[in-house]
């Protein structure tokens, strides 16, 4: 979240691009569109000077989260992945499915599983991918949620 201070800032930087809003309403949305993008002050800063440098004119709000994710989140420092996911932020996990008398199914997520379910004519196991408690696995999960 930035401060009001660097989003008006940042606001009255981009209006020197051709084609930027004008109508007080539209300027208070890319506002808000710079407060959910940028996580400090500083990267609206960066952002709004990448904008300058690179663009004449304004290319609308698409075109400023491209930017953002190619300038701003391409240059953070990714998280670590850990043994448990080989460093990809997702683990393989066994799923267990019970189907019940009713002919519904139960899910049920667990880490190991006893060979005899295996062979069990209540339960369907097949190997699932999880995302893992490291970082890294935090980090894909909220880019998961993020994406719908």
């Amino acid at each position: 979240m930035i401060s009001a201070q660097q989003a008006v800032e940042s606001l009255n930087r981009l209006a020197t691009l051709k084609h930027f809003p004008t109508r007080e309403a539209v300027i208070a949305e890319v506002g808000r569109l710079l407060n959910e993008l940028c996580q400090t002050d500083g990267e609206a800063r960066h952002l709004t000077s990448v904008a300058l440098k690179h663009w004449s004119e304004w290319g609308g709000p698409g075109a400023l989260r491209k930017l953002y994710q190619d300038v701003i989140v391409a240059s953070r420092p990714q998280p670590a992945g850990c043994d448990l996911c080989d460093g990809s932020g997702f683990r393989p996990v066994t799923h267990v499915q019970d189907r019940l008398p009713d002919g519904s199914k139960h899910s049920t997520y667990i880490r190991e599983v006893e060979r005899q379910h295996a062979a069990s004519k209540t339960h369907e196991v097949y190997l699932a991918m999880a995302f893992c408690a490291c970082p890294l696995g935090h980090q894909q999960r909220e880019a998961a949620h993020g994406a719908h």
